[in-house]
């Protein structure tokens, strides 16, 4: 799915595969994602509008999941993964290289004999990889580092752990001489959970590491780290989610933003769903150009199988304005120590079959906001319609007698071009509102309704 800067979509992909693990926009303006079917690895490629270009299948004879992927400095693409006899097998991790078309160019198996995971990968500066995997040690994961040269071939593989538990890896970035990897750690003699930042040096030695707990939360349910970015002040921010009751019924999406040397400057939390009972999950963070942050989140009720996507700004403060609330951090030190791990590596080959085919969704957008005086009975994506949408010149705003109940019924209504340019305003009392868009240029439009007591809509229409 595509948005503008404003969080509106411009366009959403069915690509005809489940299990997405990793998406990143390719030097061509497109995009490159990677999964699993039932038991094979996809590498899909697409333009810059969401339409598949290629689309590449790896089977190697068993379970296959890809976790990551990245394009690299040659146009082409490095994956890594994890493969196994099932869910109860013996798992290694792989990494496979490809060229720019999707065709393997070398792949590589590394296993320790445990059940081993490749999470994440990046290229470092000397042109190799840096794989960021786990393997088991009593029967938990715990952190694996494995560099590589560009053909594969390992330089230095190292395990990290903590003396009190183990350190499974979310994420991992590039910094000025060497490495930050994020993750969440259990505590087993204070039974409590704790989220963890960790530095290394391009050798694979521990230069600090930080762990990180939240007063006042259920916190010996764990922060469920998934994402790690470098801020514009050359600090980093980590993102997840933290329950706030033990039920384990009711996640917020969590932030943390440090200093280059780990110590934490704020922390929050994020209610985007219903205000009791939902799961927030916040799986990707990015620093934004203005200094904010912006978090992919799902949401959904705890134990249901459906989930929202949802898309939260926040200024350089981790602030929205909307259901966030501060949290209070107290740092520590972990003693984690880097030991040396050999892998057994082994090239190993990929059957590859393509399939392209892709449709496109039906996508909506909602702005939404729960406050204590909105009625959490209905989601504010049913309060307007638009018809006709698409249209040549002019369509109708229809309003809801529950939004026309919610104050005197009085509405604003802007409309942006996809550049967020405001294009037309106009205000609205009644049942309904025609909206005149002749003269305007054919295209995606965003139209945003806001009420007296500031709630706020936004929809898209076409103008054809």
């Amino acid at each position: 799915m595509k948005t503008n800067g404003f969080g509106n979509v411009l366009w959403g992909k069915a690509l005809g595969a489940n299990g997405n693990n990793s998406v990143r926009q390719t030097s061509d303006g497109g995009f490159i994602t990677c999964g699993s079917t039932l038991n094979d690895i996809f590498l899909f490629k697409t333009d810059a509008n969401g339409n598949i270009v290629w689309k590449k299948y790896f089977d190697a004879g068993s379970y296959e999941a890809g976790n990551s992927v990245i394009q690299t400095t040659d146009g082409g693409y490095i994956i890594t993964e994890n493969t196994g006899t099932g869910s109860l097998g013996v798992g290694d991790i792989f990494l496979i290289k490809t060229d720019l078309n999707g065709n393997i160019v070398w792949s590589k198996k590394y296993v320790s004999n445990s059940n081993d995971k490749g999470k994440t990968v990046l290229q470092t500066n000397d042109g190799g990889y840096l794989i960021g995997g786990e393997y088991l040690r009593n029967g938990s994961p715990d952190m694996w580092i494995i560099k590589t040269d560009n053909a594969g071939t390992v330089q230095w593989s190292k395990t990290y752990t903590a003396p009190n538990g183990n350190m499974p890896i979310s994420a991992i970035c590039k910094t000025s001489g060497g490495y930050y990897i994020a993750g969440d750690t259990y505590d087993t003699l204070s039974n409590a959970a704790n989220s963890y930042l960790l530095k290394i040096n391009n050798s694979g030695n521990v230069v600090w590491s930080k762990k990180y707990n939240v007063t006042g939360q259920a916190n010996n349910y764990g922060y469920n780290i998934k994402s790690l970015d470098k801020t514009n002040d050359d600090g980093y921010v980590v993102c997840g989610a933290i329950p706030s009751t033990s039920s384990l019924q009711d996640y917020n999406t969590y932030l943390l933003k440090t200093d280059s040397m780990g110590i934490s400057q704020w922390s929050k939390c994020y209610k985007v769903g219903r205000p009791a009972a939902n799961c927030d999950w916040g799986y990707s963070v990015i620093s934004a150009s203005d200094g904010g942050y912006m978090i992919g989140v799902t949401s959904n009720p705890c134990l249901i199988q459906w989930s929202q996507i949802v898309l939260i700004k926040t200024n350089a403060n981790g602030s929205t304005g909307c259901k966030d609330s501060s949290l209070v951090t107290v740092d520590g030190n972990i003693i984690s120590s880097a030991v040396t791990k050999t892998p057994i590596v082994s090239s190993v080959s990929f059957l590859t079959y393509i399939n392209a085919t892709s449709f496109d969704i039906t996508n909506s957008d909602t702005t939404y906001c729960f406050t204590s005086s909105i009625n959490e009975t209905f989601f504010f994506e049913i309060l307007i319609s638009i018809s006709p949408n698409p249209f040549t010149s002019q369509t109708t705003i229809f309003f809801s007698e529950e939004s026309r109940m919610n104050g005197t019924g009085n509405h604003v209504i802007i409309i942006t071009d996809v550049l967020g340019n405001i294009v037309n305003s106009e205000k609205a009392t009644g049942k309904s509102v025609i909206l005149d868009m002749s003269g305007f240029a054919k295209g995606i439009y965003f139209v945003q309704v806001t009420d007296e007591k500031k709630n706020v809509i936004n929809k898209k229409i076409v103008v054809q």
